[in-house]
């Protein structure tokens, strides 16, 4: 099942060059995207900047031990369409997705509900443009996924008595 509905996204790439464009940029550019949200943050209120910093900055770290310990094969070292030239460093879990639902989550934890879906829609465009650009699995976002909400989860526990 798994192995299927990557190769049912990763299998577009390099047909249309319109939506290679497009997924290209969503995979590698929509961190744009990220950081004015967290400047816009800074701006408006401290407090919630650095749970939102902190729990970013957990969950890659997280990501970076998992991947320090278990090697996993990117799915292009492995065959697959490649539209972004990247390391074969290990694909699980992805911390861009880990990064991505971690702000969203965290903006949910804020209170910034509008803005909390507003990032999740972004999250899943970025996650399924590292699917069709071939650098990830489904199985890797779904691990930064978990990965963005346990470490939002331990900063709130953590920070939400400082929040107010």
């Amino acid at each position: 099942m798994v192995d299927y509905l990557f190769q049912a996204i990763n299998g577009l790439a390099g047909k249309y060059a319109v939506l290679d464009w497009l997924m290209i940029a969503c995979a590698t550019y929509f961190v744009l995207a990220l950081l004015g949200l967290l400047v816009y943050l800074f701006i408006k209120n401290k407090k919630k900047f650095l749970l939102v910093f902190l729990a970013m900055l957990v969950s890659w770290g997280i990501g970076e031990l998992i991947k320090l310990l278990f090697y996993t094969p990117r799915p292009f070292a492995q065959g697959a369409t490649q539209l972004i030239q990247h390391a074969a460093d290990s694909s699980f879990p992805s911390n861009h997705a880990a990064a991505f639902f971690s702000v969203a989550f965290a903006l949910f934890f804020i209170k910034k509900k509008k803005l909390g879906i507003i990032f999740l829609g972004v999250a899943l465009i970025v996650s399924f443009a590292r699917i069709f650009t071939g650098l990830h699995y489904p199985i890797d976002i779904l691990g930064g996924a978990l990965i963005g909400w346990v470490g939002t989860s331990l900063v709130y526990f953590l920070f939400r008595k400082r929040l107010k």
